[in-house]
């Protein structure tokens, strides 16, 4: 694809022999060549209801909306009759594709329990709470209700980076070492780490699952497993440039941060509880640096 063909002219060598002394600059180099082509290869898109709809029905092929938009065609048209017969096609047509799609898929998770229930659900239809927009809080200092959307955002900030204070504060003192508890070992000074090679990153952009939910500076894991031969390479030398210098970089330690609704009051900041979503290529290196250790 012509993706794939701009990135193999991107001359990764040469970036990385002028940036070696800076890990941030590195990644941030790598990041905004391969940022920049999926905003030209895959630039967002708004698209309408219909089409999320159809997108979410992974038994609608190609062809059958292909076929839907005919139909919708044949709709305006003076000849009702063959509107009519095309719609009872598709509608046929539909059905055995989705019998056809639920049998495979069934018989491809018998083992996985979660992915047959979520096959199950798919199936009866039965829809997950979606997250509202949360439009107003209470302000815990003001004690005043706040709308502005602008503020929101301010006051779970708030909230959520001083939990950890909030409770240590309860903490009684304690006399003992915290080192007291740990088991009484000898450990070893260094450790040898086994340079990262390309085909450990593809592996782990292979195996990463496509529904998972991207924090900052992410790449469409879509994208990254069609791309992952030619990011593998560079991404490889990031990842060995940051243990050899024990600096991680600094856009990999940014997330962003979802608050969760649990219950009661919905102006109350403390019935959310904050989720951390982490760039994917911080998961790529994490989990190859468990497997490595």
């Amino acid at each position: 694809s012509g993706f794939n063909a701009d990135l193999a002219q991107i001359n990764w060598n040469s970036i990385i022999a002028n940036k070696r002394d800076n890990i941030d600059k590195l990644f941030t180099a790598f990041y905004d060549k391969v940022n920049n082509l999926t905003n030209k290869y895959s630039p967002l898109k708004l698209i309408s209801k219909r089409m999320i709809k159809q997108f979410s029905k992974p038994w609608i092929t190609k062809g059958i909306r292909r076929s839907i938009k005919i139909k919708n065609k044949l709709y305006h048209s003076a000849d009702k009759n063959k509107y009519k017969l095309y719609r009872n096609k598709i509608t046929i047509l539909t059905r055995i594709s989705k019998k056809s799609y639920f049998h495979e898929y069934f018989n491809n998770n018998l083992t996985n329990m979660r992915k047959t229930w979520e096959g199950i659900n798919n199936l009866i239809n039965r829809k997950r709470k979606n997250h509202k927009t949360i439009t107003a809080l209470r302000c815990p200092i003001k004690k005043e209700m706040i709308k502005n959307p602008k503020d929101i955002p301010d006051i779970l900030n708030k909230h959520f980076s001083t939990i950890a204070k909030k409770l240590a504060s309860k903490l009684p003192n304690s006399n003992t070492h915290f080192s007291q508890y740990l088991n009484s070992h000898n450990y070893l000074n260094s450790f040898f780490y086994n340079p990262v090679i390309p085909s450990e990153v593809e592996f782990e952009i292979t195996s990463m699952p496509c529904n998972k939910a991207d924090g900052l500076y992410s790449c469409p894991i879509r994208i990254l497993k069609c791309i992952k031969q030619q990011i593998s390479w560079p991404l490889a030398e990031i990842i060995n440039l940051s243990i050899q210098t024990g600096v991680f970089p600094s856009k990999l330690k940014r997330a962003k941060v979802v608050p969760i609704y649990k219950t009661d009051d919905e102006t109350d900041p403390g019935n959310y509880r904050p989720i951390s979503l982490l760039s994917n290529f911080n998961q790529i290196i994490s989990k190859i640096n468990v497997q490595t250790t």
